[in-house]
């Protein structure tokens, strides 16, 4: 009997259950398994089922981070757990991306070299969301810029987070983050200061910014320098500065063995930027759990997650007459009568309220209802889903073979998406109502949605472990 090979899954808590958990099973049956988790929005229940799993045997272990605002007790937690979690000797790394400073800290200080590092990125990619010219270039034939910024929009100081200290406004200093390890640490953190100094002095002659640009750009290179350089130079004695492609995907520059996406454009484009890391396209992990046989009610509502503006109190007139104008077409095309809007784990401004009482004052049948439970266990009880771009939409898709699922191009182009289709590759049962309102009648048709058939997560993984010519981890 083969000896099952220890897996070390790392991801957020907030899409653990709604992601992960559906895996577990069949990662069970071939791995040890020890799961870390970044605390963030953890959802209720969530240690109930870890602790449960722990005690059947169906993982050996979790640990749970310290949440990201206390900067420096995660640092020390690492220090640590690091000790702790070499000892396993790990023979799998699953994460969702391989740039971020718990990443990096597992990267370089746990795992030992034989493990094999796979990245797995459920959400829209960064590099379809806002980087649509290098996917262009990418499929002519071209190379991607290095240490290009994701041109992303503002986002609020709350969502920040999201994205741990990545320096967004700096145009150039993944470049100059690049530091020799042979340069003694002092000398490394004073070329970093007199870069600053020249940046800012730039910026500022040729007034690109505001009165307000300079203290968030002071905040970012701070946190950047004692969070990727200092902290983690004092604690273990090495620095986590970006690779080439870090800012621009969120998701690495191609250190992993491997990737798993779950759209074919997605994955053409990047296996044309990371050319030596393997780029699998999966099952998504919620396939399989339509359940449309035994839920008959609920069927005349729409389910609608939000997303895009977070923790505002209040959207423009031009996003309340689009949401309005496509609920309305959503409706009449598929005589559903109540709009259910799912608020953001994260949200906590009043622009739900606005929007339901926008639609309800219009006729429009409208009630909030909460995110506690995943996509996958309750789409089936609904029509359909509609709205705002968002990942949210693939869950949906995966989880219902009969829902129909469409996106707004306008609603998502005004508050974020420059390109929404674009973003979804080829949105594989994903319909459209466009910006100017016109729609493809087809896209409400009730039919079986049938994807092409792709090999699963635990499949990719036993072949990458147990492969006798499986890849030896990139130093």
């Amino acid at each position: 009997m083969i000896q099952k090979k220890k897996l070390l899954i790392y991801w957020a808590s907030r899409t653990f259950i709604e992601f992960i958990a559906p895996l577990i099973p069949a990662f069970t049956k071939q791995f040890k398994i020890i799961i870390l988790l970044y605390n963030h929005s953890t959802p209720p229940g969530l240690s109930k089922l870890l602790d449960g799993w722990k005690q059947d045997g169906v993982i050996e272990q979790y640990v749970l981070l310290p949440e990201d605002k206390h900067r420096i007790k995660f640092h020390l937690f690492m220090a640590k757990i690091i000790p702790i979690l070499r000892k396993h000797n790990f023979d799998l790394w699953l994460t969702s991306s391989e740039m971020q400073v718990p990443e990096r800290y597992i990267f370089d200080c746990v795992l030992p070299k034989h493990c094999i590092s796979i990245c797995m990125w459920h959400n829209n990619t960064f590099l379809f969301m806002y980087n649509e010219e290098v996917v262009k270039q990418l499929f002519s034939g071209g190379d991607a810029p290095a240490y290009q910024r994701h041109k992303a929009p503002k986002i609020s100081a709350s969502r920040a987070h999201l994205w741990h200290t990545t320096p967004q406004m700096l145009a150039d200093a993944e470049r100059q983050m690049l530091l020799s390890e042979k340069k003694s640490f002092v000398l490394r953190v004073r070329e970093q200061i007199h870069r600053f100094i020249r940046q800012v002095r730039s910026w500022v002659i040729v007034k690109k910014i505001n009165i307000t640009h300079p203290r968030k750009l002071i905040r970012s290179y701070i946190d950047y320098m004692v969070n990727r350089i200092v902290l983690p130079c004092l604690i273990v004695h090495k620095t986590f500065p970006l690779g080439p492609y870090d800012s621009m995907t969120q998701l690495g520059s191609g250190r992993s063995n491997a990737l798993i996406l779950f759209d074919e454009r997605e994955a053409d484009a990047h296996a044309l930027l990371f050319k030596n890391t393997d780029v699998y396209v999966a099952q998504y992990p919620s396939r399989g759990s339509c359940q449309c046989d035994h839920h008959k009610t609920l069927k005349d509502t729409v389910l609608s997650p939000l997303s895009g503006r977070l923790n505002i109190d209040k959207l423009s007139d031009d996003v309340m007459y689009l949401f309005y104008r496509d609920f309305k077409t959503v409706l009449s095309e598929t005589n559903a009568k109540t709009i259910h809007l799912r608020v953001h784990p994260d949200e906590t401004g009043k622009w739900p309220e606005q929007l339901r009482d926008h639609l309800t004052h219009r006729g429009i049948d409208t009630m909030i209802v909460g995110c506690a439970r995943p996509i996958r266990e309750i789409i089936c009880a609904y029509l359909g889903m509609a709205g705002y771009g968002s990942s949210a939409l693939r869950d949906g898709r995966a989880s219902c073979d009969y829902a129909f699922i469409i996106g707004f191009v306008g609603i998502t182009k005004l508050q974020q998406l420059a390109n929404p289709k674009f973003v979804y590759g080829k949105s594989e049962g994903i319909g459209w109502i466009e910006e100017d309102g016109s729609y493809d009648p087809q896209i409400f048709t009730h039919q079986k949605f049938c994807p092409p058939k792709r090999k699963t997560v635990d499949q990719i993984l036993s072949k990458l472990a147990y492969d006798h010519a499986c890849l030896i981890r990139k130093n």
